[in-house]
């Protein structure tokens, strides 16, 4: 591989230097020993580094430098690049030389020569392979030094070569496994990837019967990839269902099954009569009237508890629990803690819910390094142990940092106390139910969200007559927006009718001078295209559209925590739970909203991100309006409380006003910098003149009249002179 890659960091495209980088990478991170690296280094890093300096795609050179740091710290690499020293403890030459040395005083004849340098090949094998342990040794080279020496002293000699032959295999660190007595349901040794990234690497996954482990670690490192890989049968030395039943709980219900009703989902998975199942729905807490009804009418806390006692009754032996707590709310949350601590079941659980993890964990299962590493105890435990995991625990302790994009200027708002959006007495009812699930809900948001709707004309436009003054008009065109009343109007050009309905039927197009100015109301229903298009200038004109480029596109991801390899070299499928909701925050982010609604975003989300997520948006200058079970998330950021129970939406904490209201105003400000349409292409706008006072005219006249009479008829005004 190292000359193929050499060759690609020596080519002249950019796209083959930057997958001879990607390839580096990953295969650097299965790496454990830096001499396994240590003979290539002389042959890639120089290769890495005259790239990382040449490249001029700012995205290519990321990924090299990424390939750079990782060759550097796999292969072990000093200060100012000097290299490691390479071992050559797995020579022939080496090994030769050591057992040569051991066996000078037993007086070894020259014929035997030829079977010492085979004793010596064979050790060498060993010590690259870092097979060390002297039973394998003995069983490899003992028939062979038994050919000129007697048995008990060819194990005496032997043992010393192995010990000797060691000394230069550098030893990584061994963590002794945290267990106690038990039955084991699975131990064993794998290696996991998805698609060309490597998440785990000859790690160690080990089960015990009625133990209840949190699988802990960043968004992207693979643990929903994880559990279905083990409930798909897809890890090595995993039992299979036969030895040991196993079952994946998602955290949500695939869409196909919306329409059939909570007891027919269930017995069509095979576990059992409709009379076990129905016990064992109530058992959950379905009522009668909930069993019979289709899974869409469903809340995503009643699918989370639907799939959970669908798993139960499979009778599992592992139960692996993606987000379990997700649309729960805090009674639901309780029960489920209750349960998994008292059902006896084996327990695989990823959430980001530090308290929930607390309550149940009993062992923490921790992603380091490409490793699986096991904690004994809770969370809280876990991290006094690891005090680098604090943001676990903590969300104020995330260094990471997200942000979102300013909002622009609204028309009509003057104050952040100005009421957008109003509701009165608002009932909302899912379909399929007997009953509104909340009524009577009254709430005022302080921000709105611009939404710029282009619809196809369906209608002739331009069949469309203005008859004003008596005189048949066609628009002919649109050309710009002002303010009128709490509307718009435009400003229309037309095309003058002459011989209506006869064959010599012409427009004649109108003088500038003959513009209209046509409300929006008017216009609406025959020239829609055209007052999308208006409107669209407009939104782009105040920085509420921008430019559909790669870079742009990465810079904005980049504010929410995906990096540019993800956002332009990887397919949304591929992407992790966490990764898509970024990448949804991302996208719901672009146009710069005044008003963001979020539905539980504590869902998938790791601990990093949430502290990151509750930052920015405390820092957010527009609207918030957040759906949530978790008191930890919205401590300290939310203004306003609206409490629904029983049906009915209690606020607190508002301050509600008519008008504008007397907070801090809000002025218009002028984008500064250059602009870009959709497509990339710089717009160019002039600022708009300041109309001068009279005393200010009165003083450009006399500059004007001085420099008249200083050059006669060579004076040419401009347009600074006005």
């Amino acid at each position: 591989m190292v000359p193929l890659l050499s060759r690609g960091l020596a080519e002249r495209e950019t796209s083959i230097k930057r997958k001879a980088a990607v390839i580096i990478d990953n295969m650097c991170k299965l790496v454990e020993d830096p001499q396994v690296v240590a003979p290539f280094l002389g042959k890639l890093l120089p290769g890495l580094k005259n790239n990382f300096a040449t490249i001029a795609d700012p995205e290519a050179r990321e990924v090299t430098l990424k390939a750079l740091k990782t060759l550097r710290r796999v292969g072990n690499v000093g200060e100012d690049d000097v290299l490691p020293e390479i071992s050559h403890a797995g020579d022939v030459s080496t090994t030769l030389g050591v057992i040569k040395e051991l066996l000078e005083p037993e007086k070894v004849a020259p014929r035997f020569t030829i079977v010492v340098e085979y004793i010596a090949a064979i050790a060498a094998n060993l010590i690259d392979e870092r097979i060390i342990d002297q039973q394998t040794w003995f069983t490899h080279v003992t028939p062979y030094m038994t050919i000129f020496l007697h048995e008990k002293t060819a194990k005496e000699i032997l043992d010393d070569f192995r010990k000797r032959a060691v000394d230069n295999i550098p030893v990584g660190p061994n963590f002794q496994d945290e267990e106690d007595e038990g039955e084991d349901l699975c131990n064993c040794e794998f290696s996991l990837a998805y698609g060309a990234k490597i998440l785990l690497n000859k790690t160690q996954l080990r089960l015990k019967r009625g133990r209840r482990y949190g699988l802990c670690g960043p968004n992207g490192a693979g643990k929903s990839t994880l559990m279905r890989s083990i409930a798909n049968g897809q890890v090595d030395g995993f039992p299979t269902q036969d030895e040991c039943r196993t079952v994946y709980v998602e955290h949500d219900i695939d869409n196909t099954h919306s329409d059939m009703s909570v007891l027919d989902f269930v017995y069509s998975g095979n576990v059992g009569t409709k009379d076990v199942i129905t016990s064992k729905l109530k058992e959950f807490g379905f009522s009668d009237e909930m069993i019979e009804m289709p899974i869409a009418s469903l809340s995503g806390g009643w699918k989370m508890k639907l799939a959970l006692a669908r798993a139960v009754l499979k009778d599992a032996d592992i139960l692996l629990l993606d987000e379990p707590t997700n649309h729960l709310d805090t009674v639901n949350v309780e029960w489920l803690v209750n349960y998994l601590n008292t059902c006896g079941i084996t327990s695989v659980i990823v959430s980001h819910d530090s308290g929930f993890l607390d309550k149940v964990c009993q062992y923490i299962i921790h992603y380091e390094g490409l490793k699986l590493r096991k904690y004994k105890g809770n969370l809280s435990e876990f991290v006094q142990k690891c005090p680098t995991a604090q943001s676990y625990y903590e969300l104020g302790a995330s260094d990471l940092e997200f942000q979102f994009p300013t909002p622009g200027y609204l028309e009509g708002v003057k104050t952040k106390q100005k009421a957008i959006v109003k509701v009165s007495n608002m009932t909302f009812q899912y379909p399929g139910t007997t009953k509104p699930q909340v009524s009577d809900v009254t709430f005022q948001v302080f921000s709105i969200l611009k939404d710029c709707k282009i619809n196809d004309n369906d209608a002739e436009a331009m069949n469309n007559i203005f008859k004003m003054r008596g005189t048949p008009r066609r628009v002919a065109g649109i050309h710009s927006r002002r303010k009128f009343k709490n509307t718009y109007e435009y400003e229309c050009s037309f095309l003058l009718g002459e011989n209506i309905g006869m064959k010599s039927e012409r427009w004649v197009p109108m003088m500038s001078v003959d513009n209209a100015w046509l409300p929006r109301g008017e216009l609406i229903e025959s020239h829609s295209k055209m007052v999308a298009e208006i409107d669209m200038k407009e939104a782009l004109a105040s920085g509420q559209f921008r430019a559909l480029t790669r870079k742009e596109i990465e810079l904005h991801c980049a504010m929410l925590g995906l990096d540019s390899e993800l956002v332009s070299h990887s397919r949304i499928r591929g992407l992790s739970g966490g990764q898509k909701v970024k990448l949804v925050l991302a996208a719901c982010t672009w146009q710069r909203p005044h008003l963001i609604v979020l539905d539980e975003p504590t869902n998938y989300l790791d601990r990093d991100s949430l502290g990151a997520l509750s930052k920015a948006l405390k820092a957010f200058e527009g609207g918030v309006i957040i759906i949530t079970h978790s008191a930890e998330f919205t401590k300290n950021l939310t203004d306003e409380v609206w409490a629904v129970k029983d049906g009915k939406m209690t606020p607190s904490g508002h301050n509600w006003v008519a008008g504008q209201g007397a907070g801090p105003r809000i002025e218009k400000k002028e984008e500064e910098g250059d602009k870009f349409d959709a497509m990339g292409n710089k717009i160019n706008s002039g600022k708009k003149k300041s109309k001068l006072s009279s005393a200010e005219l009165r003083k450009k006249k006399k500059e004007r009249m001085k420099k008249k009479k200083e050059m006669g008829d060579e004076y040419v005004s401009s347009d600074e002179d006005f």
